[in-house]
């Protein structure tokens, strides 16, 4: 068969319809797709065969016969392309690898202590690749890696331009890429985080990411876009004032809420083990309840805050949020007491747990290549 009539234009845009089509549906003739788009069959081999020369369409076999000839199945390939998320932490490194469905395949978290320094980049690209090496992960399939900090990215994407951890002040992209053998990418852990959980949400809402981990940062999530601020330092929630004459913040503030409501308030009677924590307050231990009333009295003063201005869900992730399942329904009663509240099923937790920025930074990479075609 010779190649379609279509003009360049015309043929990009059926190209593109076919692939969206499939993207969102599952296997199917070439007739079903035909039908479903109102093109002509020629129209749609000639296109499907290209989308296969791309390997993003795959074919799938015979459907099953309702009598005559058997019609052949395709199928969008979901790993044609794969997208990495690595997050870098104080002390661990979580990976994820996700399909152009965003699909996480795997993922995996080892405990690597942060060191601006050769050695730690070198081992950090070792361990990644490591966890990507696999038949499946073919030369070209992965789109980059998205290297997460906590940390606000400058503008450019190539360095830090703001962080409450003075380990990672100079840290930049160029660290990364003289060791990754990959495209690399910088985000914000809230940005990356906040962005995988408003993607799995099955409707688009209004919220708002609160991170609470060894400094809180957040992400403000439109239903639709993003709002960073005019100059990225938008969801800096930790440097809201809790208590104006409270102690004195890294920034020189006073009161701030990274002082009250940080991973490090819980874990500095713990041993510097929020698990140890949590497993001691279960026990009912009165020195551990102590604190976290205080704690709970100062994470509930910051939420009532961002919801009074915000009006919209919050979600509490990073690690301290791994423990507030026994939890969540005494502060989300808290929180139906609020004026202007109707009840407090408005304060959530984050679906992805400790993983959710390195799978928000894998499908910030995928989303933009879907959407191309």
């Amino acid at each position: 068969m010779g190649r379609s009539s279509e003009s360049p234009d015309i043929r990009q845009i059926n190209r593109s319809r076919i692939f969206h089509y499939l993207y969102t549906h599952d296997a199917l003739s070439r007739q079903e797709i035909a039908y479903a788009l109102r093109m002509s069959l020629p129209t749609v081999t000639q296109n499907l065969r290209d989308l296969a020369q791309m390997g993003l369409v795959e074919d799938k076999g015979p459907l099953v016969s309702t009598g005559g000839r058997c019609a052949r199945a395709v199928a969008f390939n979901r790993q044609a392309r794969l997208a990495a998320g690595v997050e870098i932490s104080a002390n661990h490194l979580t990976m994820a690898v996700c399909d152009l469905t965003g699909t996480v395949l795997k993922n995996q978290r080892v405990r690597l202590k942060f060191s601006n320094q050769r050695a730690y980049f070198r081992e950090a690209a070792q361990l990644t690749c490591n966890f990507l090496d696999s038949p499946n992960t073919a030369a070209g399939q992965l789109l980059g890696v998205g290297i997460v900090l906590p940390a606000q990215i400058s503008p450019d994407g190539r360095q830090v331009a703001y962080t409450d951890d003075s380990a990672f002040h100079k840290v930049s992209l160029a660290s990364f890429s003289e060791f990754f053998p990959f495209r690399c990418l910088l985000f914000s852990e809230p940005q990356a985080a906040g962005y995988a959980e408003r993607r799995g949400r099955p409707t688009p809402k209004n919220s708002l990411y609160l991170s609470l981990s060894r400094n809180i940062a957040g992400a403000i999530l439109p239903a639709q876009g993003e709002w960073t601020g005019e100059h990225l330092k938008a969801g800096n929630f930790g440097h809201l004032p809790l208590k104006p004459d409270g102690p004195f913040c890294s920034c020189g503030a006073r009161g701030c809420a990274n002082l009250f409501c940080a991973a490090n308030v819980l874990t500095q009677c713990a041993g510097g083990r929020l698990d140890n924590f949590f497993v001691n307050l279960q026990r009912g231990n009165e020195k551990y309840r102590a604190a976290w009333e205080t704690y709970k009295k100062s994470l509930l003063h910051l939420v009532w805050m961002l919801h009074t201005a915000f009006d919209c869900d919050i979600i509490l992730g990073g690690p301290v949020s791994l423990y507030l399942d026994d939890y969540l329904p005494e502060l989300q009663q808290a929180c139906a007491i609020l004026p202007f509240s109707q009840d407090g099923s408005w304060l959530q937790l984050s679906a992805y747990k400790l993983e959710s920025a390195a799978v928000g930074a894998a499908q910030m990479q995928v989303d933009p290549y879907v959407a191309q075609f």
